[in-house]
């Protein structure tokens, strides 16, 4: 192979040098645009938002159901500037209609606030789950009569029916107070509060009563026939326009 000429050399210099200045350029904007983006990130949720994530099933659960009543989740929240370190969180229940977040504090049961002692980490975060001294956030359907001893007739509404969400917060009497709340869900009333078939908190529609086994079935059912029958109606057509254009056999046939 010859050896490079000079020009080549400075050619070869000059596209060495434009690389590295295009791939320090774009290593700069990179980073410029990662500590534009930190203040952001480090802010954590907005103050009173909806924290995706923040109820959590632990354990053996089944994806896509509803909680169960008696279930025990995790409560998380990620590093943030609204909550206090070392304040204490409290961790309740409140009715959600439709999604739509309290806005009194009446909106939501005492009865179920947890019942450890939760406190906000140095960065802001919250993560109540089972320890050797925690026992983690149980949920339940309520009115509850059999844990909580409510009268069945009492507020606020948290089934299959009806949706809620957690206060995360630090007074739960106070919403100008630094908190945040869950994404809605919904819970399954279960007998004596077990929390047997655990679930997600999925937003379930609530179950229909009079055939509504039946109508699920003719919903399924019934596209299926339409299109079984529309294919065997072609196939017999076909094969009817196959048999009218057939060409007759006018050949005497053998005595």
């Amino acid at each position: 192979m010859a050896p490079a000429t000079d020009s080549e050399t400075t050619d070869l210099t000059k596209m060495s040098r434009l690389r590295y200045a295009a791939l320090a350029g774009a290593i700069t904007a990179m980073v410029a645009l990662l500590f534009s983006a930190a203040p952001a990130f480090a802010s954590g949720p907005a103050a009173g938002s909806k924290v995706p994530g923040s109820a959590v099933p632990i354990g053996k659960y089944t994806p896509g159901t509803p909680f169960s009543s008696g279930q025990v989740i995790e409560v998380k929240i990620p590093p943030n500037k609204t909550l206090t370190p070392g304040a204490g969180i409290r961790i309740l229940e409140c009715g959600a209609p439709r999604g739509a977040l309290p806005t009194q504090p009446s909106d939501c049961d005492g009865t179920t606030i947890q019942g450890n002692t939760v406190l906000v980490n140095p960065d802001g975060s919250v993560d109540y789950k089972r320890t050797a001294t925690t026992t983690g956030y149980t949920v339940y359907a309520v009115p509850d009569a059999v844990s909580l001893g409510e009268p069945p007739d009492s507020q606020p509404v948290c089934n299959l029916s009806h949706e809620c969400v957690l206060y995360i917060g630090q007074n739960q009497l106070d919403f100008t107070a630094p908190h945040y709340w869950s994404e809605p869900f919904k819970v399954r009333p279960t007998p004596k509060d077990t929390g047997a078939e655990p679930g997600d908190g999925s937003l379930v529609a609530a179950p229909t009563s009079g055939g509504g086994g039946a109508n699920a079935l003719l919903t399924i059912g019934l596209p299926i026939v339409v299109v079984v029958a529309g294919g065997a109606l072609l196939v017999l057509r076909r094969r009817r326009a196959m048999g009218t254009g057939a060409p007759s056999d006018s050949r005497p046939k053998a005595s």
